[in-house]
């Protein structure tokens, strides 16, 4: 990892920052960090891969996977943190062989009063916000508001879609043709072949177009927990 400026350096603290205070069994563990030189993180080590691959191999073990890494989301979201980076590469599977979230870099601290404490500088959330991940953002995200615990479970929501069918969400379709389709028809992608009314039905929940609408993470715990 190479810092070139002052906005790497901010992305960089900013992701310690968050990700030393989490300790959960679905969440990568840090142990520690070090900014000086060549920065770099040291954390455990999820040797079986990212979640997307390791389903490729593992087809049998979908349902019990996406239901510990919506327990990694819960436990984000009981300390406030809210992900922003939702998708199946930054979903690991551990040495222990449970799922775990991983990529803090975009996250932020939700405060216990009206909005957001901003640890990130502002010239880096504008630079990250739509690259390689525009197809699992919530739309709100979309129009340039902030992402709230709403957007990650809208997010999560396409990480279903990602793990059943194995593609990323709206295949290659072009990124500005994805917005139009979710900005302009309220839409999600079609079910795959592979994903059941109750499965698409939940995925739907997760991903109405106002926040307000969408279930809670504890009804997408209880629901995965129902498809092992």
């Amino acid at each position: 990892m190479k810092l070139r400026n002052e906005e790497d350096q901010a992305a960089f603290l900013n992701e310690v920052e968050i990700w030393h205070k989490l300790y959960h069994p679905h969440v990568v563990q840090l142990f520690g960090a070090c900014n000086i030189g060549k920065p770099f993180f040291v954390c455990e080590c999820a040797g079986c891969g990212q979640l997307d691959n390791y389903l490729r191999y593992h087809p049998d073990e979908l349902w019990g996977k996406l239901y510990e890494a919506a327990l990694g989301l819960r436990y984000l979201h009981a300390k406030r943190v809210i992900h922003e980076d939702l998708k199946c590469n930054n979903i690991l599977v551990g040495n222990d062989g449970y799922a775990k979230l991983t990529d803090f870099g975009l996250s932020r601290l939700k405060s216990t009063k009206k909005g957001c404490k901003k640890v990130r500088m502002e010239g880096t959330c504008k630079k990250k916000l739509y690259v390689g991940a525009i197809r699992w953002k919530a739309p709100e995200v979309l129009l340039g508001e902030k992402s709230t615990f709403a957007s990650d479970i809208y997010s999560f929501g396409m990480c279903i879609l990602e793990a059943v069918s194995g593609k990323y969400p709206w295949g290659m379709t072009l990124d500005s043709v994805v917005k139009y389709f979710v900005l302009k028809q309220r839409r999600i992608p079609q079910g795959p072949s592979q994903c059941t009314e109750e499965v698409y039905n939940l995925v739907q929940q997760m991903c109405q177009f106002d926040p307000k609408e969408r279930i809670g993470i504890n009804e997408v715990i209880d629901i995965l927990k129902s498809l092992r």
